[in-house]
């Protein structure tokens, strides 16, 4: 009997620490998809169109301005290098978030209210998946060679493939977004990926 009452006990106690540690390492592959997309913005060689102030001056949307290495040899190869990359890298990402995900849906010592906040996580990844697909068949369907739309719950960052974008390439990419997703200009980032 104390036996049975000790084991009780512990699986008790183990619940816990199972949820506890399932929501850790989902909250680490949050933070390393968030990290990631961070790194593209900070790319060298990329342009946000936003109004933040840099330097001296405001960039304006829709400027054309060329950022990063100008030189021939790097060109399309390095481009379609990086594009294949930032998606492998975004799929990868998720796909081990899921299976994070699943694992709390699968367990028998998970709660049923992590469950549900798992389901609710695998179900609002699997609606930025197919909408970053959706975004990305209809701006290259506008004449861009390549793409990358990675959606957070609160912006979208659009890096395009591009030897300089003009105002109205801008504003189509932000109605595709704005069409798809019904979320504000403001919380739109669109990174032009140059030479």
């Amino acid at each position: 009997m104390n036996n049975e009452k000790k084991t009780k006990n512990f699986k008790k106690a183990t619940k816990p620490l199972i949820l506890a540690a399932c929501v850790a390492v989902v909250g680490i592959s949050v933070y390393a998809d968030w990290s990631y997309t961070r790194k593209s913005l900070n790319d060298p060689e990329s342009y946000i169109y936003n109004t933040a102030v840099s330097g001296d001056r405001a960039k304006i949307l829709g400027e054309a301005t060329f950022v990063g290495n100008t030189s021939e040899a790097s060109g399309t190869d390095e481009q379609e290098g990086y594009f294949a990359n930032a998606a492998y890298e975004r799929q990868r990402s998720r796909d081990e978030t899921l299976e994070l995900l699943q694992t709390v849906v699968d367990s028998s010592e998970s709660m049923p209210d992590a469950k549900n906040k798992a389901l609710e996580n695998m179900t609002q990844i699997a609606a930025f998946m197919e909408s970053e697909a959706n975004i990305e068949t209809l701006i290259k369907a506008k004449g861009f060679d390549d793409c990358v739309t990675v959606i957070s719950e609160n912006s979208v960052n659009v890096i395009v493939k591009t030897t300089g974008l003009l105002t109205y390439e801008v504003a189509q990419i932000r109605e595709i977004v704005m069409n798809e997703l019904k979320i504000p200009a403001e919380n739109i980032k669109i990174i032009e990926k140059t030479n």
